[in-house]
């Protein structure tokens, strides 16, 4: 993901921004970043959370009116966002921002994520992001008998490899579920070019 830090853009001029994010590698497409699922949702968070950034980042989607439901920019689909509070649209603005906020939990303070809509001609930070290949199904499962949850194995998930139903371990006195993390290396260090990124499972408790 490439980051904007505190420098602010309406939602065309973040569209552009990632488009030239990485124009030394035309075939690599890089787009404002999308949640799909509660993991990115984290992962977003946990970068602005890193960096201090307490601001709000445009995410991939719009709608054409007040009418209409969101959809993510990349492919078209309908925004669903179930793991997290959100109007569904009731607010005003046809686009999406996602923040954060801190919130006390009994003795503790913690970092919840929280996601807006927003004028799309409002000015706000982005993060960019480009596809990277998941961690391939490791040789001792097949895919046809297991299932990944919560969600397929990306880089800096971890993964519970469970029998699809009807299935059961062979060896019973095996340790299952299995849990693996996805992680991601690159040849070199400085190298940018996401065609030489990696992704290899690393087992946990296998």
């Amino acid at each position: 993901m490439l980051l904007s830090e505190t420098a602010k853009y309406n939602l065309s001029e973040a569209q552009q921004q990632c488009k030239v994010a990485l124009n030394k590698y035309p075939n690599v497409l890089v787009r404002i970043a999308e949640i799909r699922n509660e993991n990115e949702l984290q992962a977003l968070k946990n970068i602005l959370v890193s960096k201090s950034l307490q601001e709000r980042v445009y995410l991939n989607a719009h709608r054409q009116s007040v009418s209409e439901s969101f959809i993510w920019n990349s492919d078209r689909t309908a925004v669903q966002i179930d793991f997290v509070f959100w109007t569904e649209g009731i607010g005003g603005g046809d686009c999406l921002v996602a923040s954060y906020k801190s919130e006390r939990l009994q003795n503790e303070w913690t970092t919840v994520p929280v996601i807006d809509e927003a004028d799309c001609l409002g000015k706000f930070a982005v993060i960019c992001e480009h596809n990277i290949a998941p961690c391939e199904d490791s040789s001792k499962f097949d895919s046809s008998k297991v299932e990944f949850t919560p969600s397929e194995p990306y880089v800096g998930t971890t993964t519970t490899i469970t029998c699809k139903p009807g299935f059961y371990p062979i060896d019973q006195s095996s340790s299952f579920p299995v849990q693996f993390k996805c992680a991601g290396h690159r040849a070199d260090p400085n190298e940018a070019d996401p065609s030489q990124y990696t992704a290899e499972f690393q087992p946990i408790n296998f």
